[in-house]
């Protein structure tokens, strides 16, 4: 499995504030947001990630 580096004090400071910014967004903005189809998929002891192709 791939290792996943532990969040460092800036990066949990940056996460926070997007958060707190993101916090009034309306529908309206969420709808115009782009999402990644990247996740992590947790099967028994096993963490992978899958990347969705709609092509």
């Amino acid at each position: 499995a791939k290792k996943v580096p532990y969040l460092t004090k800036t990066h949990k400071r940056a996460r926070l504030a997007w958060a707190r910014i993101c916090k009034a967004y309306t529908l309206r903005i969420w709808r115009k947001k782009i999402w990644s189809d990247e996740c992590y998929v947790y099967f028994i002891l096993i963490c992978t990630t899958i990347y969705m192709d709609y092509s």
